[in-house]
């Protein structure tokens, strides 16, 4: 048996356990627009599964509201160019090619500390002049000021849930193909 972790293939003997971020991440798209955000720059870092998942929620959450998705606001950065001063260095690029926005969303919450920290040079405040979201809700969060709001992808459960899965399977027992968790943002000062 194989026990997969934020994937999901369905084929025999194939057991995923997962968090939702399609939704997850189209409810964080949503929560901004709600707050009368309307340009979203979304840098995502990933195009595995779950980073794909993330993506389209993004665009999900701007279809709901009656946004456009504009390609200009997508960006994806490679694992090369994540570094904080990397990430910081990218958005002020874009910021002076004439790309404005007002909320910065991210498939990774250094990539959102990257954003805090752009947003730190150019003397934006946050939350006032900038959102910011960021996703696993990682310790990262705690390392800005304001803290950072985030998607709580729930990785400690679905960890235990994998373990769970697994010694279900090994003592004979039945489990389910597929087990899907829901994030929960957690919001703190970057947000309205």
């Amino acid at each position: 048996p194989l026990v997969l972790l934020n994937a999901s293939y369905p084929c025999d003997n194939i057991y995923s356990v997962l968090c939702d971020d399609y939704r997850a991440t189209m409810e964080a798209t949503q929560y901004l627009l709600d707050k009368g955000r309307r340009s979203i720059l979304y840098l995502y870092h990933s195009q595995n599964y779950s980073g794909q998942k993330k993506l389209a929620g993004y665009k999900a959450g701007l279809e709901s509201r009656g946004i456009p998705v504009r390609p200009e606001y997508i960006h994806f950065l490679t694992e090369d160019k994540m570094s904080v001063p990397d990430v910081r260095d990218y958005i002020l690029a874009i910021a002076e090619q004439g790309l404005q926005f007002d909320a910065v969303l991210t498939s990774e919450d250094v990539l959102s500390v990257g954003a805090a920290k752009y947003a730190r040079v150019v003397h934006r405040s946050v939350p006032q002049s900038l959102s910011i979201i960021g996703y696993n809700n990682s310790s990262f969060c705690l390392c800005c000021e304001p803290e950072l709001t985030s998607v709580d992808n729930k990785l400690e459960t679905l960890c235990n849930h994998c373990v769970s899965t697994m010694l279900t399977v090994l003592s004979g027992q039945d489990a389910p193909q597929k087990t899907v968790f829901a994030g929960e943002l957690v919001k703190r000062g970057s947000t309205l």
